[in-house]
């Protein structure tokens, strides 16, 4: 696990929540089985270092823009 060698949001080894929403969505929308077959060999992992970059802060402003956006659109915060 990446949170316990120390290149990833140290936050995983303790939010099991966060980090399996964040695991869901890493695997739902970067799912280009043609590129992970190219970068690790494999069509079914993920490349190490997308993971590093979205598990160090990426998902979560992902997350809060998103959610911002809504919030937003529905008129509940300006």
């Amino acid at each position: 696990m990446l949170a316990t060698a120390g290149q990833a949001s140290q936050e995983y080894l303790t939010n099991k929540e966060k980090l399996f929403k964040h695991a869901f969505m890493i695997v739902r929308y970067n799912a280009c089985f043609f590129n992970h077959l190219m970068t690790t060999g494999s069509t079914f992992l993920e490349p190490i270092s997308l993971c590093r970059v979205l598990c160090n802060g990426t998902l979560d402003l992902a997350e809060e823009e998103y959610y911002h956006k809504r919030l937003v659109t529905r008129q509940l915060v300006s």
